[in-house]
């Protein structure tokens, strides 16, 4: 089991892809802030247009649960850690809470940074001085699980593993029978084969290799070859699962989009309608109109409005519904 060369461990595309996977996040979450599916992925574009590798929001806006922030960063060095306390900062102005932020060092971790952490309450992984612009700041570093690789891994630490190691085969990882090593290199080519199949691909073409495979099982048992046959029952168990998250994965995001656009229409009609009015654009009074006719279903107004800016921004991009608001 390998992974795709453009998909080795440290690179941007691959960093993002495995971690919005929900066992990865509840991974996170659990490991931060010992809870499981109390939190969604949210905006990770922040107002100056710098962006986070991830940020996730407790699903409950009452909570007293904070925003995580995750960064796989090659180099930690004092320009990455400006540019860390600046998400921070940004976080607590939009969630109005200090949020704890997870840094994975991929590569190199600057003397000038490592120098002043020290050990954290979890185990594998450091702390640094974080008051006041973050709850806690976590990082993971070859260093800090050096003496910490005990089988079966920490899941936190397998996560940081898998991103330090950077192995692109799984046999060549130093923890292959991990269970959460394993799960990570499967899931994420399992995205990577998702994402080069083009979404108008028919199923019947998987039908049609089903089809062949009962051909070739009818023949290996006329041929009395039993090896051949398991052979053949494993690559049609592969195709049938490969079947089922191909239409799991895009029926479930053909309904998401769905309702995003249904979203955002209410929202444009609202605007439109205030406008008319000689108002200005009361994101708190939309968020709460769209709530109580259960269309809208987002943390806070600030939220809201930049899911909105970013909806009109990717509409441009492709040269349809044109934004002719202020």
């Amino acid at each position: 089991m390998s992974l795709p060369t453009k998909l080795k461990s440290g690179k941007d595309l691959m960093a993002k892809g495995i971690l919005r996977d929900p066992k990865i996040v509840n991974l996170i979450t659990d490991s931060l802030v010992k809870t499981t599916d109390d939190y969604f992925i949210g905006n990770c574009e922040w107002t100056d247009g710098t962006r986070s590798d991830m940020v996730l929001e407790p699903k409950n806006a009452l909570s007293d649960l904070p925003p995580l922030i995750v960064e796989i960063q090659h180099t930690i060095n004092k320009s990455f850690m400006k540019r860390t306390v600046n998400y921070c900062l940004q976080a607590f102005t939009r969630y109005h809470n200090d949020p704890i932020i997870l840094i994975i060092c991929a590569e190199k971790f600057n003397q000038d940074i490592h120098k002043h952490v020290k050990l954290s309450k979890l185990p594998g992984v450091f702390s640094y001085f974080s008051q006041p612009w973050a709850e806690q700041c976590y990082i993971i570093s070859k260093e800090s699980i050096e003496d910490n690789l005990l089988t079966p891994l920490n899941p936190l630490i397998a996560l940081g593993s898998f991103f330090i190691n950077r192995s692109l085969s799984l046999t060549d990882h130093p923890f292959k029978i991990d269970s959460t090593i394993q799960y990570l290199y499967t899931s994420t080519i399992f995205q990577h084969q998702i994402s080069t199949i083009n979404k108008d691909t028919p199923l019947s073409f998987i039908d049609f290799q089903l089809v062949e495979y009962d051909k070739l099982l009818a023949l290996t048992y006329s041929l009395n070859q039993p090896q051949l046959g398991e052979a053949v029952n494993s690559a049609k168990s592969r195709a049938l699962t490969m079947k089922r998250k191909y239409e799991e994965l895009f029926t479930a995001e053909s309904s998401s989009n769905k309702k995003n656009t249904k979203a955002m229409k209410f929202v444009a009609e609202f605007k439109q309608k205030t406008m008319e009015q000689g108002k200005r654009m009361s994101w708190i009074a939309c968020l709460k109109e769209g709530e109580n006719l259960n269309i809208l279903n987002y943390k806070n107004s600030e939220s809201l409005r930049q899911q909105f800016f970013k909806y009109i921004k990717k509409g441009k991009s492709k040269e349809t519904n044109p934004d002719n608001s202020n």
